[in-house]
């Protein structure tokens, strides 16, 4: 029943959440409906899709506005992917359910977006020993799995640098409409559209909002099965990445290495659940200290081996 124009269309409209938006696809397939058929006297037909008469009574005018993003869209070469529907994430709609987003607004290769990722989450003002070795791991990681991060400076730029130059790809997740996002510099020069996908849960047009950016790794972990996490502070983005990844019960990695960081805050989400494994070391005494190489070796093959283990939690209705 894909029909993007007319799910953009319902999506848009003032009121239309993802539970209210899931609830009516529901019924629509139920129906063996379309979205067009939505369209078709909503307001007679609000009882049966269970529409409030708010809802109604908008999609029963025209929208012009929508309708001139939609065609921006398709000028920009950018998918709509509709929950339940076969290109939208899988992973994502299994472990959000009716709070997953509606639509997934997507460029580039959405091959990607087919196979669960491995999440990388840190700071923008990450050290830079922190970043050097985010976009090693990452470049090693790529080839097991697509990375999936945020668009922000710092270990997101990096990890995705790392899986563009480890030959890999790589899923840039915004935290605002996709007509608004601009080419981040420092990935200009790896730039390879066939290895990359950029997507937004957001209406195309939103700008940037704190509440947006929390919003959105929460879905980057959702469409990962393992999460990484470099120089989480005591609070932020990457905090809370960490506290999402415990909630939907993903695997997660804490990197430790030598750099002069407070490390409270790491340690902190270890004691409730993290792994804490170390990506660097200062030789001992002797000069028996582990290299780099083969700590991160060791680490990404720990890393995978979750990522291979990995199993959704079950549902609710799986317990009984």
């Amino acid at each position: 029943m894909a029909d993007s124009r007319h799910a953009f269309r319902f999506a848009s409209i003032p009121g239309v959440g993802p539970k209210t938006f899931h609830r009516v696809r529901a019924r629509l397939v139920e129906m063996e409906r379309s979205w067009a058929d939505l369209f078709d006297k909503p307001e007679k037909n609000s009882k049966q899709l269970d529409l409030s008469k708010q809802i109604a009574r908008a999609a029963s005018g025209p929208d012009p506005e929508t309708e001139k993003t939609f065609r921006q869209l398709e000028a920009n070469r950018i998918s709509i992917l509709i929950a339940g529907e076969e290109d939208y994430p899988g992973l994502l709609l299994e472990t959000l359910g009716d709070s997953a987003p509606p639509l997934i607004f997507a460029h580039g290769n959405l091959e990607l977006l087919k196979q669960p990722g491995i999440a990388f989450s840190g700071s923008r003002k990450a050290s830079e020993e922190g970043i050097n070795i985010a976009a090693e791991l990452a470049g090693i990681l790529s080839n097991a799995a697509p990375i999936v991060s945020g668009y922000a400076a710092g270990i997101d730029t990096a990890a995705h640098l790392g899986a563009l130059r480890g030959g890999g790809g790589t899923v840039i997740v915004l935290p605002s409409g996709i007509l608004r996002n601009r080419m981040n510099s420092s990935l200009a020069d790896e730039w390879d559209e066939d290895r990359i996908c950029i997507i937004s849960e957001f209406m195309p047009k939103q700008s940037w909002r704190a509440k947006y950016a929390m919003q959105r790794n929460r879905t980057i972990v959702a469409l990962s099965r393992v999460v990484l996490c470099f120089e989480p502070g005591p609070k932020g983005g990457t905090r809370e990445t960490a506290r999402q990844a415990m909630r939907l019960s993903r695997p997660l990695f804490l990197a430790r290495y030598e750099s002069d960081v407070n490390w409270k805050p790491a340690e902190q989400l270890a004691a409730r659940g993290g792994n804490l494994i170390m990506l660097a070391s200062q030789p001992d005494g002797q000069g028996k200290g582990a290299s780099c190489s083969e700590l991160l070796s060791a680490a990404a093959e720990e890393v995978t081996a979750a990522y291979k283990d990995f199993r959704p939690p079950p549902k609710q209705g799986d317990l009984f």
